[in-house]
């Protein structure tokens, strides 16, 4: 059998895998002020770490979804441990079943960029409501990246696209989404005694070794490309019709 990168997220529980991790999402959350009344969609919510933190510390309407049923039932045993009123459920990003203008928010934490964004930007402006606001923390690549670099880690990492912020820009206006803007965190230093913020490993009870091997080579090409690899934090609007 043949690993992917989304198998060693899966099976090693990796949560608040992004940049920044749950000390970024809590920023993020806090500049956007959510609400009681708020509706989000959490796509591609992995272990649920967001999605336990949404609804535990703002006690709004929070939907968990993802498409790997390994993450699903990880996330739902943290749900249910924490005795949280939630349930991830299996849901494509690019074929979502939920009615238009369904949700206030749509938060994406290094998700979007494994899908075909011509897709799922598109269902996510569909299921926002009127002024709805999409969130997202995705990896960008510097325009000085070769053509090869960029093939090799698209393949690697099973990226569809893997853009530049212009690029993304682009995507975001084509795919109906209006003031975007890009997000300018403050310095994230992770505290060593705040570990829930860190990022989590909720290893499965057999995890193959060649998943050891996908370890070793993400590691190698975050450093082989350090200064080649980015985030952006993204928030934008849906256009009226």
């Amino acid at each position: 059998m043949t690993f992917t990168y989304t198998d060693f997220l899966a099976l090693f529980g990796v949560g608040g895998a992004h940049p920044g991790g749950l000390t970024l999402t809590k920023w993020l959350l806090e500049e956007h002020q959510l609400s009681k009344e708020a509706s989000i969609l959490d796509v591609g919510c992995g272990t649920g770490q967001t999605s336990s933190y949404i609804a535990t510390e703002y006690e709004c309407n929070v939907t968990p979804c993802d498409q790997n049923p390994v993450m699903i039932q990880k996330a739902n045993e943290r749900f249910a441990t924490l005795s949280l009123p939630l349930a991830a459920l299996n849901e494509n990003a690019e074929c979502l079943s939920f009615h238009n203008h369904s949700f206030d928010f749509v938060l994406s934490e290094s998700v979007s960029i494994f899908s075909n964004l011509d897709c799922s930007l598109k269902e996510y402006a569909r299921v926002l409501k009127p002024d709805g606001i999409l969130l997202a923390i995705e990896m960008v690549r510097d325009e000085a990246m070769s053509k090869d670099d960029c093939e090799q880690l698209k393949a690697f990492y099973g990226f569809p696209q893997l853009l530049t912020e212009t690029e993304w820009v682009e995507k975001l206006k084509q795919s109906g989404f209006n003031d975007i803007a890009i997000l300018t965190p403050p310095s994230i230093e992770v505290d060593e005694h705040e570990v829930e913020d860190g990022t989590e490993f909720y290893l499965s009870s057999d995890v193959p070794d060649e998943l050891y091997d996908i370890l070793d080579q993400h590691e190698h090409y975050t450093m082989k490309f350090a200064h080649l690899l980015g985030y952006r934090i993204f928030s934008c609007n849906v256009k009226e019709n």
